[in-house]
């Protein structure tokens, strides 16, 4: 789970480590068995400052993609990677080029053609590929408050989602719906945060109950997400047949579906002291077969898998 920096520390990433904390671990060496063109972006500081790498779903072969420039008395860094449906390029947010903001770019999952998306002073994140590929969603405060934003994989047709007036931290973690019809995300009511739904044909949102950091799966029947205890959990779009699939001390966060909906990769943050000491786990969504897939002496967090 990255760790951002001070101008947004308190804000999204950190946030749902607090406020979920109020919601009420065997490993198994047996090690996953993922298609060979399945890989799973992340955010790692093992070259000195946040970026995103690319690895293969047994920890192995990875790579850096992005190569963000320090910048002496400022804390940049690049975030939250999603990959397009055709796996071809990955969506991320970063403060490379402005220092006190976060903007879009999007790079060839070899990290080539570095694109810059959005070009503001506000603040851009956690972006989400539409399942048609013509359109990523977004979080931003352009207009004043934090609401969820739809644009065109260049950076073009921008369009206002959602009304929901809300102030810093308080909604977050857009996710696309497999069929295109919906976008799940979170909002924050401190102490408690909800999974909420937006309809894209009528504009209504509505309440699905208590969590954060929502995914679907790839065929739309199940949402991950993070929830009591700490720890991921599952659901059906309905909010029934919920169970808890990970375990482990401290926080489980920021789940992501393996494509064929099988296994769930999740952020591992042993306390809430310690985000720099984040690592990648595995776990198949019936909540067998957990590991750890990396191990280093600092942050691997934020994963997404294709």
């Amino acid at each position: 789970m990255p760790r951002l920096p001070r101008f947004v520390s308190s804000a999204i990433i950190i946030l749902p480590l607090g406020f979920l904390s109020i919601l009420a671990a065997t490993l198994s060496p047996t090690a996953p068995q993922q298609p060979s063109d399945s890989d799973i972006a992340f955010v790692s500081m093992r070259d000195g400052i946040e970026d995103i790498y690319v690895m293969h779903p047994d920890g192995s072969a990875v790579r850096r993609i992005t190569i963000t420039e320090a910048v002496e008395g400022e804390e940049r860094g690049s975030w939250v990677p999603a990959w397009s449906p055709d796996r071809r390029r990955i969506v991320f947010a970063s403060n490379r080029d402005d220092g006190g903001s976060a903007n879009l770019y999007a790079v060839d999952a070899d990290g080539h053609n570095l694109t810059r998306l959005s070009e503001h002073d506000a603040f851009d994140y956690t972006p989400d590929w539409s399942p048609s590929g013509d359109e990523i969603v977004f979080l931003s405060d352009r207009d004043g408050f934090y609401e969820l934003y739809a644009m065109k994989p260049d950076g073009s047709n921008v369009r206002r989602l959602t009304y929901l007036e809300r102030e810093k931290g308080q909604l977050c973690c857009p996710d696309w719906s497999p069929d295109g019809r919906q976008i799940i995300f979170m909002t924050r009511n401190p102490p408690t945060a909800v999974l909420q739904t937006l309809d894209l044909a009528t504009g209504e949102v509505h309440r699905l109950g208590l969590g954060g950091l929502p995914r679907w799966s790839p065929d739309g029947r199940w949402i991950a997400f993070f929830g009591a205890g700490r720890q991921i959990h599952v659901m059906r779009p309905d909010g029934s047949e919920m169970r808890r699939v990970s375990n482990v001390e401290g926080f489980a966060t920021y789940p992501s579906w393996s494509p064929d909906g099988t296994w769930i990769v999740f952020s591992h943050v042993p306390a809430l002291g310690d985000l720099d000491r984040t690592e990648l786990h595995i776990v198949r969504a019936t909540g067998e077969d957990q590991r750890q897939l990396t191990e280093n002496e600092v942050m691997d967090g934020h994963p997404s898998w294709w």
